[in-house]
């Protein structure tokens, strides 16, 4: 039986979910906190043909907390929360590492597999975060302004 692994990025304003076979990912759709049940029963859905492995990044602890109770119902089912689960090792300089979000930890460590720092990351959600990388592999910080879809009009 084949290995299907489904990546679920939880964050303010949806759930992002992607899923793919070896080294093929797709983008698969977008949910919201309502839609959970059906997320979780699409996911289960796809057990009778493959080994089903969830890993699941989230920057809000109340929807995450609902989507592994949900996860749970499925014996069938593997998951891994990234930051509980599974660390996210990154050199910071960072004053208050354990109240980063997720998110901004696996932008880091994602970019500093792909490529040579010193660089910046960029990312546009509900959010628009800026996090710096230096020489050095060390997350030296960023910071966090509205997004363009919460950015009064003035400023788009």
């Amino acid at each position: 039986m084949r290995n299907m692994f489904w990546y679920i990025d939880i964050g303010n304003s949806s759930i992002s979910v992607a899923r793919g076979t070896g080294h093929e990912l797709r983008f698969f759709r977008e949910f919201n906190d309502n839609n959970i049940p059906k997320l979780v029963s699409l996911i289960a859905s796809y057990g009778r043909q493959f080994n089903n492995t969830v890993v699941i990044c989230s920057v809000v602890p109340k929807i995450e907390k609902m989507v592994c109770s949900q996860l749970k119902r499925y014996k069938t089912l593997k998951f891994k929360c990234l930051g509980k689960d599974v660390p996210i090792k990154i050199a910071s300089k960072y004053l208050s590492f354990q109240q980063l979000g997720n998110d901004r930890k696996v932008n880091v460590y994602a970019a500093l597999k792909r490529w040579e720092p010193p660089f910046l990351i960029l990312d546009f959600g509900t959010a628009t975060t800026i996090d710096y990388v230096s020489s050095k592999r060390v997350f030296e910080g960023g910071l966090i302004v509205p997004g363009g879809q919460i950015m009064p009009r003035s400023f788009a």
